[in-house]
């Protein structure tokens, strides 16, 4: 049933670009400014050419290995690779990655819910604006109607408001920071640093990353031929790079030293609402994306590895196999020698039996 789900809207590839993007683009983006104040500008630049090259490359090559096996999850490659142990190791990893991130985006809608509200009410200190309520609203009525839906390619109109905030955010800040911005830079613009970007490699990772998407991307397509995935692929991994290069440079060059890790508290005043509300909203759109992928692999995890699951019976069908292939010379060489021996025995008896019926001569003396 999961699988027929999986199958059962198609997309476009323009509609699988903005998929891809929607489950690339997300808080990471906020923290880019800080990436060229840590990394410098010809550093920084240097690491978004060579991990987006590496995303594009994982990505594709997933697309091929998905087109040429046959499989539509990870835990199928994994399993064809290294057999369940293998399956079971990739399902684990993306409900601890996919969960995590979940939890995350939970608490920044919360946090940032928070924020917006004390700017019109800063006497308003009741449970019911804590971040922990406001998460949790959030979640309830924004966030989990949209993770219920069963079908990938049914988040496609998500993906493209989710998106549009985005490229709003980006705007707003360009805008707003060249007016207000010049006034809190402090600092000389750093150009390079090899201690910074070592420091800033993982958050340009997260960022550009999304490899736990592509196959689900893959299945909903309605032209999967490898060359257009590759195109849409390419088309993801363009917009997500420039659009985090983009929003990382323009915030540095604007405020310097003083960059926070969220560029967003950089700004003031109504951009910065705007900014906030925005990114609350893609928050919640950004949710299901992650949550169908989670909810994929806790399925698998819940299922297949039961008695009875696809893998165990898999794994249980290739033991019996190889445990079959090992033995059969053996048995086939215990098999042969007592044949062997069969027929010496069968030879001696009847050697024994010519002797037995020999006939006795009697010679008569006189």
């Amino acid at each position: 049933q999961l699988s027929e789900d999986l199958k059962s809207k198609k997309i476009s590839d323009v509609d699988a670009v903005f998929l891809l993007m929607n489950t690339m683009v997300g808080a990471g983006v906020l923290q880019q400014a800080m990436v060229f104040e840590y990394c410098g500008i010809i550093s920084a630049t240097i690491l978004f050419v060579i991990i987006g090259y590496f995303t594009y490359l994982g990505a594709k090559t997933l697309s091929r290995l998905a087109d040429a096996s046959g499989c539509t999850e990870y835990s199928e490659i994994a399993y064809r690779a290294f057999g369940m142990w293998g399956a079971l190791t990739v399902d684990i990893a993306i409900v601890l990655f996919n969960f995590t991130t979940v939890i995350t985006y939970i608490i920044y809608m919360g946090s940032l819910m928070n924020d917006i509200i004390n700017s019109y009410l800063p006497d308003a200190n009741q449970w019911y604006v804590s971040d922990s309520f406001l998460s949790v609203l959030l979640t309830i009525f924004v966030a989990l109607p949209i993770c219920l839906v069963r079908t990938f390619g049914r988040l496609t109109v998500v993906s493209y408001l989710s998106v549009f905030l985005m490229v709003l955010v980006a705007v707003i800040l360009c805008i707003d920071g060249s007016i207000n911005g010049e006034s809190k830079a402090t600092g000389d613009i750093q150009w390079f640093s090899w201690t910074g970007s070592l420091m800033a490699l993982s958050s340009l990772v997260y960022s550009l990353g999304f490899s736990p998407a592509v196959l689900f991307t893959y299945n909903v397509l309605d032209n999967q031929h490898k060359k257009s995935m590759s195109k849409i692929v390419l088309g993801a991994v363009a917009g997500g790079t420039t659009l985090c290069f983009g929003v990382g440079i323009s915030g540095y060059l604007m405020f310097g030293t003083s960059t926070n890790s969220n560029i967003l508290v950089n700004l003031s005043g109504t951009a910065a609402r705007i900014c906030d509300l925005a990114m609350v909203v893609h928050f919640a759109l950004f949710l299901p994306g992650d949550f169908f992928i989670l909810r994929a692999s806790v399925y698998n995890l819940m299922t297949e590895y039961t008695s009875g699951g696809r893998f165990a019976a898999e794994a249980i069908e290739t033991t019996t196999a190889s445990i079959a292939t090992s033995t059969a010379p053996a048995l086939l060489q215990d098999g042969e020698t007592a044949q062997e021996e069969a027929a010496v025995s069968a030879s001696n008896a009847a050697e024994e039996g010519e002797q037995d019926s020999a006939p006795l001569i009697v010679h008569n003396r006189p």
